[in-house]
């Protein structure tokens, strides 16, 4: 029996060719496509779920609510948290914390930019269980002479030789030592929230004269892990931390006025198995609307695919309704012609799959490069995808197949053989029509969505920035001591080479995450007022080398005592010079940029040091320094010599890698102990939207190929109504109907799902744009053009699709298509 059913089979699918092809056209695309962004996803929800004990450890996370601004959102927390934490929680075990730093290590000669070190408290093995490979962790947290490697690290270091026992000299820019590698851990797994490569122990008595580090409540420079014991109420725990910032964060002493600084700070607990896809670090996006937003993608695309396979199994049920009355008359039962049904629709979803499967693997590479993940496929271990391939079998093969078997084995033999054709009903047409609309309106949603996020990415990165951001080049390590002193010279080197035009210096350039704030005073008779102001430092030639505008006033002068700031929260400087922004200026309460000019304010020296004296002497125009996300905050500008970080260098007329060569020769020739790093800032810049790229040409891909799985769909309908519908056009030809006439009929026909599609799709598409352009302080206008633009590409490809066989159809001869009678 079973062997009757697969040559009955394969005989039918044999026979359709056209019918087949179009199916698996469709069906591949869709499997691949959702097995692609499955990968994904399942890339995405396997961060750090791999790690010892993974399901008891939290990390704390940050909130500053700074007056006169929006909430900052930091994934770190105060150092001093973790000495209080445990004892005031039962349900924390202990804590530690994680200082990420980027320092210089030498080996013998050879010098290296370390990004992945990593200072730890000592009770850092406490929560993380590190897996040893050589060596021993027993007692290597004991000193701060010690150090682990990562096997990378390692390697880098010490090429293939055993590293236990050799010695790695650190350079910090505060305390160079000599530390001795004690053991060797495992590799963080690519997909793992961290990077570390050298571990050390952190030692606050070498950082006194840099409380921020470990002692300031204000400031977050850590990350703080705790583990907690089992059956502990996560939400219970962060119900609570309220009071104990009420209780354990003291107040402290800003202009000389008493400030509650748990009214600033709120602290709270995410799980680390939950950190990747939930933490809400600097005010992104958190990575599960994202991830979310994948999955419904493939959920859509696969959804389309069905569909598509639905409709084309029941325009085909159109030219098999003699064949299965004949079959009934002679004795076929409605259980065994459903069963004949599935298995035809599970073998054609079971050869999609496997094509489409043979295409995930082929663009699974690429795929992986451009969600910035190291995607692979497993067919057996825990992690195989055997079972959701047979989940995807069963959905399209059966589900999908279910509808047009049971509505095939429903015909009525009499009713079909006295009519001597194929049923049809307007149920049946009813059931196309919302299929074919559902696979529109899903194709107009993606469109619209491809077409609103690609013009705001290009909006963000084309945007004037209030600043010329071509033609710049930032090099960074000038806070080296080692650099301090020969900035000068350094300067000078750089202006020496041909096509270099200007050069400044400054702590951050556009694009840093730069959460310097400090408050500023405006004196008056009514009473002091004091306002949150962000803080950059920059050299007198900063405003120059960015080509910002000078609103008012003059910019910041070497030669001008009163201008140099340097460590004014240390000396008793009378007064130093600032600049401002202008929205710096409104929010001070200038009528105008030249009203600010001369005005005295007071900025804090600190935590409980008092107040300094500055004058404006000049206003900006209003540039940004983060992503367009954020609004321009009111700044502050000074020139601290101590501070400049970073080194701008303007060109013109000559071709950029020709500068950074001459700029890395020149670095070489004055500075041996500090490795040259350099970038473009447009291409430094492009960074922050890399996330809007992304998701640009994911939408692109998919959305297009959203509209070629519907029109596959809709040519496979055109192909066989047109064939049924033959012999009327053929009789309204000889009646005197046209080409046109018949042609412009049967797009009509087709044309209006296309329509009520794409009426259903804008609402849609608005609310969904809408909700994610509100991510952006400064967005562009959701236009009609974008909805009508998408509405008239999917009709003209739905035309393109129905024209060419309603036309082959419409020229034949009507004697020919009346010759044969069905």
């Amino acid at each position: 029996m079973l062997r009757n059913y697969l040559v009955t089979t394969f005989r039918s699918l044999t026979r359709h060719k056209t019918y087949v092809l179009m199916t698996l056209l469709g069906l591949t695309a869709g499997f691949a496509s959702s097995l692609l962004i499955l990968q994904y996803v399942r890339y995405e929800l396997s961060y750090d779920q791999d790690l010892p004990n993974v399901e008891h450890i939290a990390q704390f996370s940050t909130r500053f609510d700074n007056p006169g601004r929006d909430p900052i959102f930091i994934t770190g927390a105060p150092g001093p948290a973790h000495n209080v934490l445990a004892p005031a929680f039962p349900e924390i075990d202990v804590t530690t914390r994680v200082y990420a730093q980027t320092y210089l290590i030498k080996r013998g000669q050879d010098v290296f930019r370390e990004p992945g070190i990593r200072m730890v408290d000592p009770e850092f093995f406490d929560v993380f269980d590190l897996q040893i490979v050589k060596g021993t962790r027993s007692g290597a947290l004991d000193t701060n002479h010690s150090v682990l490697l990562s096997e990378s690290a390692a390697k880098k270091y010490f090429g293939n030789t055993d590293p236990i026992g050799k010695t790695l000299d650190l350079d910090d820019n505060l305390r160079p030592r000599t530390l001795t590698v004690v053991a060797v851990f495992l590799d963080p797994p690519p997909n793992s929230s961290f990077d570390w490569q050298l571990i050390y122990r952190f030692e606050p008595s070498f950082y006194t004269k840099r409380p921020w580090m470990a002692e300031h409540w204000i400031s977050v420079n850590c990350q703080l892990f705790a583990k907690i014991r089992p059956g502990t109420d996560l939400n219970a725990l962060n119900q609570a931390l309220p009071e104990f910032e009420k209780n354990h964060i003291p107040n402290a002493t800003f202009n000389q006025q008493e400030m509650n600084l748990h009214e600033l700070i709120s602290l709270s607990m995410i799980s680390l198995k939950d950190y990747h896809l939930f933490s809400r670090e600097r005010g992104q996006t958190p990575q599960y609307v994202w991830v979310s937003t994948y999955a419904l993608i493939a959920v859509i695309i696969l959804g389309i695919a069905c569909f598509n396979f639905v409709n084309l199994g029941i325009a085909r049920a159109s030219e098999r309704g003699r064949e299965v009355a004949l079959r009934k008359v002679l004795g076929a039962k409605r259980s065994s012609l459903i069963f004949q049904f599935l298995m035809e629709s599970t073998l054609l979803a079971l050869l999609g799959l496997g094509m489409g499967l043979l295409l995930t693997e082929l663009l699974l590479p690429y795929f992986g490069y451009w969600v910035d993940g190291k995607l692979s496929i497993e067919y057996i271990g825990s992690k195989s995808i055997l079972p959701w391939i047979g989940l995807l079998l069963f959905l399209v093969g059966v589900l999908g197949g279910l509808y047009p078997a049971v509505y095939l084995a429903n015909i009525r033999p009499a009713a079909v053989l006295h009519a001597n054709n194929s049923e049809s009903g307007t149920r049946r047409g009813w059931v196309r029509f919302i299929l074919v609309v559902t696979q529109f309106m899903v194709s107009v949603v993606l469109l619209v969505s491809t077409t609103v996020i690609y013009l705001q990415t290009n909006f963000a990165m084309g945007k004037d920035l209030g600043f010329t951001k071509e033609g710049l080049i930032v090099v960074r390590g000038l806070y080296h001591k080692k650099v301090q002193d020969k900035r000068e010279v350094l300067r000078e080197l750089a202006l020496s080479i041909p096509g270099v035009t200007h050069v400044g210096f400054s702590s951050a350039v556009p694009g840093d995450f730069n959460e310097n704030n400090n408050f500023v005073r405006i004196p008056s008779e009514s009473g002091s007022q004091d306002l949150l102001l962000g803080e950059l430092r920059i050299g007198p030639d900063f405003i120059e080398t960015y080509q910002a505008k000078l609103l008012a006033g003059r910019s910041l002068q070497r030669d001008r005592q009163q201008d140099n700031s340097t460590d004014y929260q240390q000396k008793n400087k009378k007064i130093v010079s600032i600049l401002i922004n202008d929205l710096a200026a409104t929010k001070l309460g200038y009528p105008s940029p030249n009203a600010a000019i001369g005005q005295i304010v007071q900025l804090s020296k600190g935590q409980n040091k008092g107040m300094q004296n500055a004058e404006i002497v000049g206003v900006l125009n209003n540039f940004h320094l983060k992503s367009i996300k954020h609004p321009i905050r009111p700044m502050f500008y000074h020139y601290s010599q101590k501070s400049m970080g970073t080194m701008s260098v303007r060109f013109a007329g000559v071709d950029g890698p020709k500068i950074l060569s001459a700029l890395e020769r020149r670095w070489k020739e004055l500075i041996l102990e500090v490795p040259f790093r350099s970038e473009y800032l447009t291409i430094y810049l492009g960074h922050m939207y890399k996330q809007e790229q992304r998701i640009t040409g994911l939408f692109a891909f998919f959305s297009g190929l959203a509209v070629m799985i519907a029109c596959l769909g809709l040519y496979g309908l055109v192909l066989m109504t047109t064939k049924r519908r033959s012999k009327e056009i053929a009789i309204r030809k000889v009646l005197g109907a046209n080409l046109s006439q018949v042609m412009a009929l049967v797009l009509w026909q087709f044309s209006r799902p296309a329509l009520v599609a794409n009426i259903a799709a804008w609402p849609i598409a608005y609310c969904t744009m809408d909700w994610w352009l509100q991510s952006f302080a400064y967005r562009i206008f959701l236009s009609p053009t974008f909805f009508v633009g998408a509405s008239a590409l999917t009709l003209l490809l739905a035309w393109i699709t129905v024209a060419g066989q309603v036309w082959r159809v419409a020229r034949v001869h009507p004697s020919i298509a009346l010759r044969y009678i069905d």
